[in-house]
């Protein structure tokens, strides 16, 4: 006797599979379908498709289904391996899905790769959207209300589309062919020589060492992609037509008729900002890679470099600094002219230093005879063309980030956690934080983040910098307000802080700010949940401070002084975020202001002794 399907697996209704749009690099045979749309921007050596949905979230609204939220929503929860889970509480208590929890000895992996609307779909409007964290109410309540603002960040399928769906607007029929259109149903095509990106990936190697000329090698395509930071979708490899039958199989309209299964790409610009900030990451990984391969080399070198420094150091003759008066004594004991005698000072210090260097060019000889000096050169000319050529990798994928990030879609996905609850806050953060990250050590991304900083307003949702900072809570941006205006007048204002001024401004860090920081640092000090992989590693490896941080603290940004009102207010904004007390915080910078001239004069002091007695 057959076994039943679990509940899931036997529910019916309008078929929906969703798939998300992702970017990848050109080494990717895959892309996007002509049904789909083509986001933007565009780039140099990459290009969209699609793929399964990440970890995460999907909200079903039906237009017209009644005032109350309840009954107007459905939700399901992705899980890493893009698995669709209806939560049954929807839509204000869903909860995160990792991987499945079914037990059922029937349980077929086809069903949770789509999910069943209800009935009412096929006569209402249906709005979808993916997000990578669960709304709160707030946002539910705004999207329920307000149509512009669902226009803006959800998709409609309209009921006509149930009925032949036309391709070339983001929505198609579920087919075998378009299926396969998708990266992970696409895998399992047994093509050995296609290029897929692999989910922590092994590190290896990038490079060779040769016997003879050019010596040192590295890899072609090195530093292009070669990871994901999502999952892939492994039970979906070659298995659309499964699929594309369990959606005919379940897509019923409540009196048992036929429902043409729909295939739908979502947006989520979030996933590519993050996609192309860990494609950064890796690049910055091929170095240290470099660096560990040749090791000896480099050690070899710097060894080489030092004992060549000190040889010369050996062979160098000090000369006393010229003294006026002594020089005219000098000069007039020997008959001399003081111009005379300074030329005579002058061709000594010319012919020691020739001296000099034909000496330690002697002794230096007898080493570099030892020496391979062409292999040297190669490695320091390999390693100096690696380091140009990441430079410029970087600052081109900063660039197609930095457009992204500018993006009204990026801009507007980040605003779905625009409430005063922590974690909203926090799940802003993750967005966000993750996005931004290392973009100060490119050229592009320093200009982003610079521009940003120099506009001292979170008014503008575009602001990511200051949002992120104030954690895109609306109270403490509001309280924040007058202290960033502080900080704008002050812009390039390089003299010291006024005491009574700072303390006047910085008061207002002691407010709604510590607040949020209070309880945002107390949830980020317990263990993570094992509900994400990614969130696990990003909220608590804090990049932020490290990227915002280099920009904040630049001098060529504030200037060499080092009590400026913008460093001291600064200094006291990041020390409080960071869980520094407020009163140890303001203690910290009056001392500095109150002590710095005199430590500064004690240490110019302390070096012109010891430079006189050297």
């Amino acid at each position: 006797m057959n076994q039943s399907l679990c509940w899931t697996c036997e529910s019916s209704g309008p078929a929906l599979l969703p798939v998300r749009y992702t970017v990848v690099p050109d080494d990717v045979s895959e892309t996007l379908p002509a049904w789909a749309e083509t986001p933007e921007p565009a780039a140099p050596g990459y290009h969209y498709a699609l793929r399964a949905l990440r970890q995460g979230f999907l909200y079903v609204y039906y237009a017209s289904a009644g005032l109350d939220e309840p009954e107007s929503w459905d939700a399901w929860s992705v899980s890493e391996d893009g698995a669709l889970w209806q939560q049954f509480c929807a839509p204000f208590g869903v909860s995160p899905q990792k991987t499945s929890d079914c037990r059922a000895p029937t349980h077929q992996s086809a069903n949770m790769e789509f999910i069943v609307l209800q009935d009412m779909a096929l006569y209402t409007e249906t709005w979808l959207a993916f997000t990578p964290s669960a709304w709160s109410q707030e946002t539910i309540k705004y999207y329920h209300n307000n149509r512009e603002a669902r226009e803006r960040r959800m998709q409609c399928v309209k009921p006509w589309q149930w009925r032949g769906v036309p391709e070339g607007v983001g929505i198609a029929q579920a087919t075998i062919e378009n299926l396969n259109g998708v990266i992970d149903y696409g895998l399992g095509d047994n093509d050995s020589g296609k290029y897929v990106l692999s989910c922590n990936r092994k590190v290896s190697r990038i490079s060779r060492t040769l016997e003879e000329a050019p010596y040192y090698e590295v890899y072609h395509g090195a530093l292009r992609p070669k990871s994901t930071l999502y999952p892939w979708s492994r039970k979906r490899a070659g298995c659309a037509d499964i699929t594309v039958r369990a959606m005919q199989k379940r897509g019923l309209a409540k009196d048992g008729t036929p429902v043409s299964p729909v295939l739908i790409a979502l947006h989520d610009p979030i996933g590519i900002a993050h996609e192309l900030a860990g494609w950064g990451d890796d690049i910055a990984g091929a170095h240290k890679t470099f660096l560990d391969e040749l090791s000896i080399e480099f050690m070899t070198d710097s060894s080489l470099n030092g004992a060549e420094n000190q040889l010369r150091q050996m062979h160098t003759t000090h000369f006393k600094k010229p003294d006026k008066e002594k020089d005219a004594i000098l000069a007039a004991s020997t008959g001399l002219s003081i111009q005379e005698w300074e030329k005579r000072r002058e061709d000594s210090i010319r012919h020691a230093i020739e001296s000099d260097k034909k000496t330690f060019a002697h002794d230096w000889k007898k080493y570099t005879a030892e020496l391979n000096l062409a292999k040297r050169q190669a490695f320091n000319q390999c390693y100096a063309d690696f380091c140009a050529d990441v430079a410029k990798e970087l600052e081109q994928l900063a660039q197609f980030r930095v457009s992204w990030l500018k993006q009204s879609g990026f801009i507007t996905c980040c605003q779905d956690f625009h409430t005063t609850r922590l974690e909203d806050n926090l799940n802003y953060r993750e967005a966000v934080d993750y996005a931004i990250a290392s973009l100060n050590v490119t050229e592009t991304g320093c200009a982003y983040l610079d521009a940003l900083i120099d506009e001292y307003s979170a008014l503008s949702p575009e602001n990511i910098v200051w949002r992120s900072l104030l954690l895109n809570n609306p109270e403490v941006m509001k309280e924040m307000d007058g202290f960033l205006q502080k900080m704008q007048l002050n812009k390039g204002n390089e003299k010291p802080a006024d005491i009574s001024v700072f303390m006047k401004t910085v008061t207002t860090l002691s407010g709604k700010l510590v607040e949020a920081y209070d309880k945002a640092n107390e949830a980020l000090e317990k263990p993570p949940k094992s509900d994400s992989t990614f969130a696990r590693a990003m909220l608590h490896s804090d990049r932020r401070l490290v990227t915002l941080g280099d920009r904040f603290f630049n001098f060529t940004r504030l200037g060499k002084v080092l009590n400026s009102t913008n460093e001291m207010l600064s200094k006291s904004l990041f020390s409080v975020i960071s869980g520094v007390s407020f009163g140890r915080a303001v203690k910290l910078s009056v001392s500095q202001l109150q002590e710095g001239d005199l430590f500064r004069r004690q240490v110019l002091k302390q070096l012109k002794e010891s430079g006189a007695k050297a």
